[in-house]
C-alpha cells in the first residue's frame, strides 16, 4: 500500500512541475474541449472551400462560387396566360483572398444549359470579374465588371431577396454589371459607396468597354439608425446619373433617386423604398412597402405593395408578366404574398409566392385602358457556395 501511495504522490509532483515549466498550476490543467460538431449545411458548404489557412499571408483562401436559381411561374391574365420553368441564374466562378487578406478577386461567369431536359452546361458570358483591395476595415477601393448597386432591392444580393422577383420598377432602372470603379467606407455612423462606370461593352466572353461606351455615376449614403426606429436598422439615399439613357449596362433614365429604409425588430422585417426618374423626356416614380414576419427559425412570410406611375407609357412590367405583353404602362400597381422555407439559411432556400397586378396606358396613346390585369404564381428553389 505505502508502495502505490508513494508512486501516486511521484505522479502528482511530476504533474506539479511539468505544469510549473509551461507556466501554469497544476489546478489550472483543464482537459482540452473537442471541437464543436458542424452542421450537415457547414460540411456540405466547406465543400467548395479548395484551400483556406489564415496563417498564409500570400493566399489565405480560395473557393469555387456559384449561385444555381430554378423556379416555375404561372400567368392568368386578360392579356394571356403564361407557364414555364426556366433557370434564372446559373453561375459559377471562383473568389480568392490574398495579400493578408486585404485583396479579393472574383470571377463569375453566367451559364447556359443548365436544364433538366437538356443539360449541356457552357460559360454563356461573364457576371462579374473584380478585385477589391481593403486598405483598411472602413475603406476599400474595387475595380473590374462589377454590380453597380442602385437602389435596396437591387442592392441586396439575388441569393437573399426575400421575393421570388424584385419589384417591377427596379428592372426599368438598373441593368447589366457595368465595367468600373467604386469605393466603399465607413465613418462612424455613416456608410458611403460612390462609383463610376461605362454604360455598354463589347464583346461575348471579355466584354471590355465599348468604343462607344459613355460614363455614368452612382452614389450611395446611408445612415445607421439601429435602435432608434428599429433593433437593427438604416436610411439610405442613392443617385445615379447618366450622360444617356443607352446601353446593356447603363441606368434607366438620367437621374435616378432612391430614399429606402431597411430593419429588423425581432421577427419583423421592413424595407421601404421611394423612388423617382426623370431626364431623357420622361419620368417615373413610385413606392414599394415590403413587411416581413419570420413565423419560425425555418419560415418566413412577406408581403409586397408596389405603386408606380411614368410619362409616355415607360414603365416596365414585371419578368412574367412581360411575357403575355409587350407593353409598357403608365401606372402600375401589385400586391405580392408569399413564403420562404429557409433549409440552409439563404444558402439553400425554397420560395412561393403570388402576385396580383394591374397596369394602365395613357389614353392618349393607346385606346386600350388595360395594359395588364392578372395573377402571377411562381416557385422557386435557390441555392448558393
Amino acid at each position: 500500500m505505502k508502495q502505490k501511495t508513494r508512486i501516486a504522490a511521484l505522479g502528482l509532483a511530476l504533474t506539479t512541475v511539468a505544469a510549473s515549466f509551461a507556466g501554469t498550476s497544476a489546478k489550472e490543467v483543464t482537459p482540452v474541449e473537442p471541437a464543436a460538431t458542424k452542421s450537415l449545411c457547414e460540411r456540405i458548404w466547406d465543400i467548395p472551400v479548395l484551400y483556406k489557412n489564415d496563417d498564409n499571408k500570400i493566399i489565405s483562401d480560395f473557393r469555387l462560387v456559384g449561385r444555381l436559381h430554378s423556379q416555375y411561374a404561372w400567368v392568368d391574365s386578360d392579356q394571356g396566360t403564361y407557364n414555364d420553368y426556366e433557370t434564372r441564374r446559373a453561375w459559377l466562378g471562383f473568389s480568392a483572398t490574398m495579400a493578408d487578406k486585404k485583396l479579393k478577386i472574383v470571377n463569375r461567369w453566367r451559364m447556359k444549359g443548365i436544364e433538366f431536359e437538356d443539360f449541356d452546361p457552357e460559360i454563356n458570358n461573364i457576371f462579374e470579374a473584380y478585385a477589391t483591395y481593403a486598405f483598411s476595415p472602413e475603406f476599400n477601393l474595387r475595380a473590374g465588371k462589377v454590380k453597380a448597386a442602385m437602389t435596396r432591392e437591387y442592392a441586396t444580393s439575388s441569393n437573399k431577396i426575400i421575393t421570388v422577383e424584385r419589384s417591377a420598377i427596379i428592372s426599368k432602372f438598373v441593368a447589366d454589371a457595368p465595367w468600373g470603379v467604386d469605393v466603399k467606407g465607413k465613418i462612424d455612423k455613416w456608410s458611403y459607396t460612390a462609383g463610376i462606370y461605362a454604360d455598354t461593352y463589347d464583346g461575348r466572353y471579355d466584354q471590355w468597354f465599348g468604343d462607344d461606351a459613355e460614363p455614368f455615376g452612382i452614389l450611395r449614403l446611408s445612415y445607421d439608425t439601429s435602435g432608434i426606429l428599429m433593433e437593427k436598422s438604416d436610411v439610405a439615399l442613392d443617385y445615379g446619373v447618366a450622360s444617356r439613357v443607352s446601353g446593356p449596362a447603363g441606368l434607366g433614365n438620367e437621374n435616378i433617386v432612391s430614399l429606402s429604409f431597411g430593419g429588423q425588430c425581432g421577427n419583423f422585417g421592413l424595407q421601404t423604398d421611394a423612388l423617382s426618374g426623370f431626364g431623357a423626356g420622361e419620368e417615373q416614380y413610385g413606392l414599394v412597402l415590403m413587411p416581413s414576419y419570420d413565423l419560425t427559425d425555418k419560415l418566413q412570410a412577406v408581403f409586397r405593395y408596389q405603386l408606380a406611375y411614368g410619362t409616355d407609357n415607360s414603365l416596365k412590367l414585371q419578368r412574367y408578366e412581360r411575357k403575355v405583353t409587350s407593353s409598357g404602362a403608365e401606372d402600375y400597381n401589385a400586391f405580392y404574398g408569399g413564403l420562404n422555407y429557409y433549409i440552409c439559411d439563404h444558402k439553400l432556400k425554397l420560395m412561393g409566392g403570388v402576385e396580383y397586378a394591374t397596369a394602365g396606358v395613357d389614353d392618349s396613346i393607346s385606346d386600350d385602358a388595360d395594359a395588364y390585369n392578372g395573377w402571377t404564381f411562381m416557385l422557386a428553389a435557390r441555392m448558393h457556395f
